[in-house]
């Protein structure tokens, strides 16, 4: 078997020449390419946080609504707490609003079952339908 690198004295010039700038190119685009993929990594590690402070956000804008505080306030200390814009933060606000909405109904539904109401009495008051009620009371009390 002949070693490859045994070869390479025996190419003229011109040859020799040739390769070098091929493998030269070739190193080239692989850095390239590389480079894009770091870049391409540090991207998605960027989103990723990024998704994570908007999340927290989140958190912190229910946080205040459930203590009282007005959707302008809250929106305005948590943008001045994390740095995210407030037009960023209303966009996140109906998810947030509604998921408090729901969690306080949810709530309650389970004091009135606590207190012995029917599946059709709170129904009524919450304006859900019997079934409804008792899907949620089963959902929460599966979590």
């Amino acid at each position: 078997m002949i070693e490859p690198y045994t070869l390479i004295p025996k190419l003229p010039a011109h040859a020799l020449r040739s390769l070098a700038m091929f493998y030269e190119s070739m190193a080239r685009d692989f850095l390239a390419a590389a480079e894009l993929a770091e870049k391409k990594d540090q991207k998605k590690v960027e989103m990723k946080a990024r998704k994570k402070r908007i999340f927290d956000a989140e958190e912190m804008i229910l946080s205040y609504l459930t203590h009282g505080h007005s959707q302008d306030s809250a929106v305005a200390t948590v943008a001045s707490m994390t740095g995210i814009d407030e037009k960023v933060l209303l966009t996140v606000l109906p998810k947030a609003k509604k998921s408090t909405v729901v969690e306080r109904r949810n709530r309650e539904i389970m004091l009135l079952r606590e207190q012995g109401r029917s599946l059709e009495q709170i129904g009524e008051v919450v304006q859900l339908h019997p079934k409804s009620v008792s899907r949620i009371i089963k959902d929460i009390q599966a979590a």
